[in-house]
């Protein structure tokens, strides 16, 4: 049953160009962060006395580095959405 209504929901969202790549383009164009993020950037986050940065593209994680301040981290989170993201939203944005 729920195999089924995440199918439903997934075909509408390829049919509305919302889903494509298999990446939610609302998702990546969305600078909201979540409630519970603590480094004050999406896919930035702390562990190991690092700061990582991480960023997920077509069901794919691409970890970006570990560095030593925040604002490294941040920077390299930055240039992976114009690697990744940007060429997505250029093609696919309204």
């Amino acid at each position: 049953m729920y195999q089924e209504a995440s199918k439903k929901i997934k075909e509408t969202m390829k049919a509305n160009n919302e889903l494509v790549e298999d990446t939610r383009i609302s998702s990546i164009s969305n600078k909201k962060l979540r409630s519970d993020n603590k480094s004050g950037y999406t896919g930035v986050t702390f562990k190991d006395n690092k700061w990582i940065a991480r960023i997920r593209v077509s069901g794919v994680e691409h970890y970006l580095g570990a560095f030593v301040t925040k604002e490294e981290a941040i920077a390299a989170r930055k240039d992976g959405e114009e690697i990744y993201f940007k060429p997505l939203l250029d093609k696919y944005k309204k």
